[in-house]
């Protein structure tokens, strides 16, 4: 117990969800760029074939990180707001 009376383990939880949100979101960036470099890797390519299967990647790759943002969100509205530190990609500074 703390000096205030409450265990100074309930907020364990919490900074665990935080940390893992941030996490998610440096994944999140990380997603896209993979994406985006499937998308540009296909540019360069001559066979359709080639071109539509690292097209197909991107799509898998956009659609994670989509998964990976809703799952953000499902942990700010149980009242997680605090997760996205200052150098995470669209904080506000």
């Amino acid at each position: 117990m703390s000096s205030s009376g409450t265990s100074p383990l309930r907020s364990v939880p919490v900074v665990l969800e935080a940390r893992r949100a941030v996490t998610t979101m440096h994944l999140v960036a990380q997603y896209r760029q993979f994406a985006t470099d499937y998308r540009r890797l296909a540019e360069k390519l001559t066979k359709p074939a080639d071109k539509q299967a690292l097209e197909l990647l991107a799509i898998v790759w956009d659609r994670t990180a989509e998964n990976r943002e809703a799952m953000l969100r499902k942990l700010r509205l149980v009242g997680i707001d605090q997760t996205v530190g200052d150098d995470a990609p669209g904080s506000k500074s």
